[in-house]
């Protein structure tokens, strides 16, 4: 079978793609209501606005180094929080909170690669 590459997001696609898989995350698990007490996870999500920005070199734009940033934090939390299954006390409900946590994963995983592909940058910086 051909093969074609596939179309990449530009930066600002990927970075709204990450904040509405955030909220829509955060609102899935809030109706599942299978939250358990993680300090790990606790204190990742209190630094959600205190990351860790990555060095980057003069030739990649800033905004592709902060979604490169926002969508490890994502990343980080995901892996966090699928180290178990919250209070889901049946098996329908650890499948709900899994896939509400991999589809994350999934858009924080694209984001990244939109962060790392010079093509779709600002035309400066290709």
């Amino acid at each position: 079978m051909p093969a074609r590459q596939r179309q990449l997001v530009d930066l600002g696609e990927a970075s709204r793609a990450l904040r509405g898989a955030l909220t829509t995350t955060a609102t899935r698990l809030a109706d599942l209501d299978v939250a358990q007490w993680n300090p790990d996870v606790a204190d990742a999500l209190m630094n959600i606005r205190h990351r860790t920005d990555f060095a980057r070199p003069a030739s990649v734009p800033p905004e592709a180094a902060e979604l490169a940033a926002r969508a490890q934090q994502a990343l980080d939390v995901v892996e966090l929080a699928l180290e178990g299954d919250g209070t889901a006390a049946t098996a329908a409900e650890i499948s709900m909170r899994r896939e509400a946590l991999t589809a994350l994963a999934r858009t924080a995983r694209d984001a990244w690669v939109a962060a790392a592909s010079p093509e779709v940058w600002p035309p400066a910086h290709r």
